[in-house]
């Protein structure tokens, strides 16, 4: 059975992924590449991001309320990796190289160090948590390939809509 911070954890490296294809495509000058990589970033951040809010997040907090001060520094760092997603976009969108090309690397540092303290210290709370809770983020997460709509950024109090 796969645990939720196993499933989490794959969002994360997936994210990573697709972040790094976009900087290849972008030093390559391949626009429709890179804006399309970066649209499929945004959207599966985006399901990420609901997944944890709406899922994972109430529950954590429910288990063990003194955890409310992490999980409210979650949420403001997804707000930020959101900005940072948005000024990637806009600038592959313009065709800048070099900006685009420090758009993603900041998104990418900024994402890297928010995982780690998130994997470390969040989902190791989420160990235990059930096949039922695995199926609740999966169905908000969504298939593993498939359209890239444009997705909402997350409100001012953290949530995705």
């Amino acid at each position: 059975m796969t645990t939720v911070p196993a499933l989490l954890v794959m969002g994360h490296r997936l994210c990573n992924a697709l972040l790094t294809e976009a900087r290849m495509a972008v030093a390559d000058g391949d626009w429709a590449d890179a804006t399309e990589r970066l649209q499929e970033f945004a959207v599966r951040m985006q399901r990420h991001m609901q997944a944890e809010h709406e899922v994972l997040f109430p529950r954590l907090a429910a288990l063990s309320p003194e955890i409310e001060s992490a999980l409210a520094q979650c949420r403001r760092e997804h707000e930020e990796i959101w900005r940072r997603t948005e000024a990637a976009l806009n600038s592959a969108r313009a065709r800048d190289q070099s900006r685009c090309g420090d758009a993603i690397g900041a998104l990418g540092d900024f994402l890297s160090s928010h995982c780690l303290a998130e994997e470390r210290f969040v989902y190791g709370l989420a160990q235990d948590m059930g096949e039922r809770v695995v199926m609740e983020l999966a169905g908000t997460l969504g298939p593993a390939t498939d359209d890239t709509a444009a997705p909402n950024p997350p409100s001012p109090d953290g949530r995705l809509h």
